[in-house]
């Protein structure tokens, strides 16, 4: 049947054609769109440890003419204002009437805003349908504001009616609608309706990328409206606040008889099995046990033999008069009783918090419903910690979230009132000169010195017009992240303290120049100064800006007294957490280093988010206490600290105030003159290099997108003739390097040779074959000093010119690495192939990648090939020049022996085992029965060929044997041979098989397999260990170990010789080992292989095909492609215009007349690779 034709007979209308399912939709829409409301709660939140406010949005549905809408609880809970707009776009607002979060339904009652207009009458309102009648594949349509947009509207069919969520303790009272119509955030609350227009349900859960969603049946909908109406008209005068639907509660927990997700089945005809009793109800205290069968209450009977039976059983003893006995049987073994339950009034499902400010962290109090775990753990009640502010006292003091607070000084703590009681009844500790802040116990001396000396710095930035669009330089997308910061108007935020009556200090950001606009300065009574910058620490991670107009308050500064293991000190930092700035204060309490003699110079850890090392340089740390203002115990500024550790006597860095002010310093003037001076010295030793590697043939593909190409790398010249390159040629693409050239303008080249790979670093060194470099930058003596400024040099095209952006940056921890090995890590990134510079030019440092033992291996190992590009998955970092100076002095001992550039054919040539092999999976591993050998199917390579003369069959290797890891000497785990890394293995994808005509499909497999690229990746020479199931031993098969030495392989398809000419349009190659065995050609069999056929050659008119054999030319034998190209030079310098060639197509023999009127020698390719 047609959807449209479904969806009119549910209409109730005759069977039309596709108008009628607009009709549908447009008739839903005329009568629920004018009663759908777009619902805007201002929420109160407390799980950030501090109680804040936030704007939250659903949807709703007027349910009566004078304003009742029915929304989620989850929507209006903890609302102190509620927002509306109705469908006439009419903004009004709403009280919270009830809530029930049981059902997660909630009650509002519209109003008109103060001085707004009145609400329409009657208010148009939307019709509830029944729930009950609902059925499976019914045409649905879930309606809201989804995203806070317009309204909306969704189709579907309803997918189940009566779905059961109650696993996880919530929602017990009732089943849902689940529906595949989508329901987006914002939908919550909105109805669901069927095609007549009637509510069937509301809005309510989300699968998120499932695609189905769920509704409160609207049967459930109504009754809970009735009785929060009811409750809400039996409200007393004076009480205040929304109703809730009060329940009886008789403490029992119910298990379906037949429950499928536990796979719990309970023999019997009727009744709910009784779970738990919880300790203390009044089914507890009436005789009722965990594991009774509950069969009937006051002889009504209950039948929950599965899950979706509960909620209304659930339904029915919540229903249940409170304070009146009800006469509960049951069944116990297999006798029946009767106890007469008393229910009680079930309590609130959800605690009351509170904001403790003055400890930063919210609590809330503890129920058996919303917090079964931690009323399990403390039964008695109480009040637990929901959220804990960072910074703040609770966190000082070690306090978590879902900490239970059972004391508070000598106050006993059961309720929120306890709470606020000995909130209000604790004083605060004094600081130690007597004067404190009465709300945090922080020195008033240090408040009063922050509040006038902190100040917020907006950066203001600009594009940089002279960067090239479309580049994929680091400095390019750079400047593409700071465009959609000037397009988007926004700035980069920082805070500052004033310290002079001009003077402000900011943590130095490192932003270039190039795309700073203006910088503004506001102090803490609103005054806007502009400002610009002035100099740069040497020895702190500061930078001054000097600032234009009055009104900063600058901090006094006195210098500390003597500092030892038992003085603390106190800091201020200014945060900002969205739209707010607020102070933060920390007492900083001495530490020392482990096992070290510094005992008289006690260490100091500034509090807070810290900048990640190597983050980028238009990172926001507004939202960080970056900078601190510090102060002795009795609240008097000492010093300025943005470190994340400074120690007493100010070696790590200088941090106290009255040095800083005289601490050696660069002029921003000064600065611009030496990075200009730099630069030109700079780009006398780097360049650009041009590397060509080889063009692939097409069968091969080793190289990727790098075959034929041509890259840019970037080079620094260290003496006259030799260079480092910052990255890595792997083995692979060293092995096929065709040519490097130094590039020194459009017309200008120099060659090069490659000298090496180095086995530690990602590095490359290259020589000149000739004259000299222009100049050359000499290394340093000593890697950078911690803190000390330096520049990140990163070279790039720019303007079709090789050039360097200069960037300042500084090293500010070490970070472990390989072999754990600590390194210096920098403050800001540093993009890789980078060079670290002194500022008086010397190399310092280089940012390149981490190479690790046996990395081909290792990727091979887990299962990724990724030998295609410079390096493997390491990662970069800054190797400082005392590190790696000895290697660039005297490279060749520290070269990598494996990687080299090798002549075209050896370039292709691999190494072997000799077999062919397909994966194991699970039904092989069980018809062979080698689950527990092969770990059922998933590890194991099937041996399908052996080949002649190889390793395999010298040890004896047989079709049918398992190959399941191999070890090589020295590795500290074996290589699984996974099923899944086998693959295909197969020959070309395109072709034919066709007897006759037509490219054929190639019948010999790739030898670029797996187990060949780690036996490459290993080496000729290396000794390892390959383990194997022997399935045709002497005997009961048996898992073996032997030993072999890897060996190169005779030459196969892609390195085998071969000739080209490109006017006759014909490659072909000598005959290898896997193609004979493929096509069943004996050792001695004339012929070549026909690698390649261009269209529309002589080759093709001939019909000449590819993969296919030619046998003989001129009834001669060819036994090679040089033999070939002989036999056809000869042919034409005899005067011949073709040559008959026998060609063998799957086992058929044919002639072919090649015509070799064109045939030129000049054109001949590939005989000279060797």
């Amino acid at each position: 049947m047609l959807l449209s034709s479904a969806l009119a007979a549910m209409a109730g209308c005759a069977v039309p054609g596709q108008g009628a399912f607009h009709a549908i939709i447009e008739n839903v829409k005329r009568k629920v769109y004018p009663a759908l409301v777009f619902v805007k709660p201002i929420q109160e939140q407390y799980s950030s440890g501090e109680r804040k406010r936030a704007e939250v949005w659903g949807s709703g549905v007027i349910i009566s003419p004078d304003g009742y809408v029915v929304t989620n609880h989850h929507v209006a809970e903890k609302a102190i204002q509620v927002h509306c707009v109705l469908g006439n776009k009419q903004l009004v607002e709403a009280d919270v009437v009830g809530l029930d979060p049981e059902t997660d339904l909630a009650l509002l009652k519209l109003k008109p805003r103060p001085g707004g207009p009145p609400l329409p009458k009657p208010l148009p309102c939307a019709e509830f349908g029944d729930s009950e009648k609902v059925q499976a594949g019914q045409f649905v349509m879930a309606l809201g504001s989804p995203f806070g947009f317009e309204r909306s509207v969704s189709q579907g069919i309803v997918s189940n009616t009566s779905r059961y969520l109650g696993f996880g303790g919530r929602y017990q009272y009732n089943l849902w609608l689940q529906t595949d119509a989508q329901i987006n955030p914002g939908n919550s609350g909105g109805p669901l309706v069927d095609a007549a227009g009637k509510v069937i349900g509301i809005n309510t859960l989300a699968v998120g990328g499932a695609g189905i969603g769920f509704a409160v049946p609207s049967d459930v909908v109504k009754d809970v409206v009735a009785k929060l109406q009811a409750a809400a008209r039996r409200r007393q005068g004076g009480q205040s606040g929304p109703v809730k639907v009060k329940r009886a509660w008789t403490g029992l927990q119910l298990q379906a008889l037949t429950d499928l997700k536990t796979m719990t089945i309970t023999n019997s005809d009727s009744g709910v099995l009784i779970q738990s009793v919880g300790k203390g109800s009044p089914a507890e205290e009436a005789g009722i046990r965990d594991g009774d069968i509950l069969l009937a209450v006051n002889d009504k009977k209950l039948h929950g033999k599965y899950v979706e039976h509960l909620p209304a059983i659930r339904v029915a003893l919540s229903e249940l008069p409170v304070g009146s006995p009800a006469a509960f049987r049951v069944r116990r073994g297999g006798k029946e009783m009767v106890f007469q339950v008393t229910p009680v009034l079930k309590g609130k499902f959800e605690g009351e918090d509170f904001d403790c400010r003055r400890w930063n962290m919210t609590v809330k109090e503890i129920t058996k419903f919303s917090n079964p775990r931690l009323y399990f753990m403390h039964r008695k009640g109480g009040v637990f910690i929901q959220g804990v502010r960072y910074p703040g006292n609770a966190n000082d003091a070690g306090l978590q979230v879902n900490d239970i607070v059972i004391k508070v000084g000598k106050y006993d703590i059961k309720t929120i009132a306890d709470v606020k009681a000995a909130g209000s009844a604790s004083p605060a500790a004094p600081a130690k000169d007597g004067k404190s802040d009465e709300a945090s116990g922080v020195p008033l001396r240090l408040v009063r010195a922050a509040e006038g000396a902190f100040v917020k710095v907006h950066y203001h930035f600009k594009k940089d017009v002279t960067e090239e669009a479309g580049r994929k330089s680091w400095a390019a997308w750079r400047a593409r992240v700071i465009e959609r910061f000037v397009d988007d108007k926004i700035t980069l935020d920082a805070a500052g303290i004033a310290v002079g009556p001009d003077a402000v200090a900011v943590y130095d950001n490192g932003l270039e120049d190039r795309f700073l606009d203006r910088i503004e300065v506001v102090t803490a009574d609103g005054r806007r100064l502009p400002a610009r910058r002035d100099r740069l620490l040497v020895s702190a991670p500061l930078e001054l800006l000097k600032v234009s107009g009055e009104g900063l308050k600058p901090v006094k500064f006195t210098r500390p007294g003597k500092l030892t293991l038992k003085t603390s000190l106190w800091s201020a930092g200014l945060l900002r957490e969205g739209d707010r700035w607020r102070l933060t204060y920390t007492s900083l309490s001495p530490s020392m280093m482990f096992n070290s003699r510094w005992a008289d110079n006690p260490l100091y850890a500034l509090p807070g988010k810290r900048p990640e090392p190597g983050h980028y340089d238009v990172a926001d740390t507004s939202e960080m206490n970056v900078l601190q203002l510090l102060a002795d115990e009795a609240g008097r500024a000492v010093g300025i600290a943005a470190d994340e550790l400074f120690d007493a006597k100010g070696t790590l860095c200088t941090w106290r105030g009255l040095e800083l002010l005289k601490a050696p310093a660069l002029s921003h003037r000064d600065l611009a003159r030496r990075r200009e001076r730099l630069r030109a010295e700079l780009l006398k030793s780097i360049h650009e290099v041009k590397v060509k590697f080889r063009q692939e043939s097409r069968s091969s593909g080793e190289l990727g997108s790098f075959a034929g190409r041509e890259i840019s790398v970037y080079c620094m010249a260290l003496s006259p003739v030799r260079a480092v390159i910052p990255r890595l040629f792997n083995r692979k693409l060293a092995a096929k390097i065709e040519s490097i050239d130094i590039r020194y303008g459009p017309q200008r080249r120099a060659k090069c040779r490659f000298l090496g790979a180095y086995k530690e670093f990602g590095a490359t060194m290259i020589q000149l074959l000739k004259g000299t470099f222009p100049g050359q930058t000499p290394m340093a003596q000593t890697d950078p000093k911690r803190i000390r400024p330096f520049w990140a040099v990163n070279p790039r095209q720019k303007n079709g010119k090789t050039d360097v952006d200069l960037t300042l940056n500084r090293l500010i921890t070490k970070q472990r690495g390989y072999r754990n090995h600590f390194h210096w890590a920098p403050a800001r990134y540093i993009p890789p192939g980078s060079f670290v510079v002194t500022m008086d030019g010397k190399l310092a440092g280089i940012q390149m990648t981490q190479r690790v033992e046996d990395e081909e291996q290792r990727q091979l190992a887990r299962g990724t090939d990724r030998l295609g590009r410079f390096s493997g998955a390491n990662r970069p970092r800054l190797f400082a020049i005392g590190e790696i100076r000895d290697a660039l002095a005297h490279p060749a001992a520290a070269f990598d022996p494996k990687i080299k550039v090798l002549p075209k054919r050896m370039a292709k040539r691999r190494h072997w085992f000799g077999v062919e092999y397909i994966g194991m999976n699970r039904d092989l591993a069980e018809q062979m029965k080698v689950q527990k050998q092969t770990k059922d199917g998933t590890i194991g390579f099937l041996v399908s060929a052996v080949y002649a003369g190889s390793p395999a069959e010298k040890m004896g290797l047989a079709v049918g044997d398992i190959l399941l890891e191999m070890r090589v000497e020295g590795q500290p785990y074996p290589v699984e041979f996974k099923s899944q890394l086998a693959g295909r293995g197969g020959g070309e994808e395109f072709g034919s098989d066709d007897a006759e005509t037509g490219p054929l499909r190639r019948m010999w497999k790739k030898r670029g397999n797996f187990l060949t690229k780690l036996l490459d990746a290993i080496g000729a020479g290396k000794p390892v260990r390959i383990t194997y199931y022997d399935a045709d031993a002497k005997g009961p098969a048996k898992t073996v170990t032997k030993n072999f030495t890897v060996q190169q392989a005779p030459e196969d398809f892609d390195s085998a010789a071969r000739w080209k000419n490109q006017k006759l349009g014909l490659t072909v190659k000598d005959l290898t080992y896997e193609v004979r065995k493929a096509l069943n050609l004996s050792a001695k069999a004339p012929g070549v292989v026909v690698a390649r056929v261009e269209p529309g050659s002589p080759a093709n008119i001939a019909r000449i095909w590819a993969n296919e054999i030619i046998t003989r030319c001129d009834g001669k034998p060819v036994t090679s492609a040089l033999k070939l190209h002989d036999f056809i030079a000869a042919a034409h310098k005899a005067g011949k215009d073709k040559v008959r060639l026998t060609v063998l197509r799957l086992g058929r023999t044919r002639f072919a007349d090649l015509s070799i009127k064109d045939y030129n020698p000049d054109d001949d390719e590939g005989l000279e690779e060797d």
